[in-house]
């Protein structure tokens, strides 16, 4: 929820350049630290999966990682 209200609100803001309004969009992949993970890199490649996951569904979104499975995040 903290990743998609990150996402929300950066979309929903401009910055003025001067050569006019500048858009910006975030993708966001998340994880959790799991028990079974033998270190913490486990779950950054986790999130690196999503990451590249919401990339793929047209970029400006929220994908985590669930036991094994990949989910959009819902506000």
């Amino acid at each position: 929820m903290v990743a998609e209200r990150v996402r929300a609100r950066v979309a929903a803001s401009a910055a003025d350049t001067g050569a006019g309004n500048l858009s910006l969009t975030v993708s966001i992949g998340v994880t959790s630290l799991r028990s079974s993970d033998p270190n913490p890199d486990a779950a950054l490649g986790r999130a690196d999966v999503a990451l590249y996951r919401a990339k793929e569904e047209g970029r400006n979104c929220v994908r985590a990682t669930t036991v094994g499975l990949l989910s959009p995040i819902v506000a």
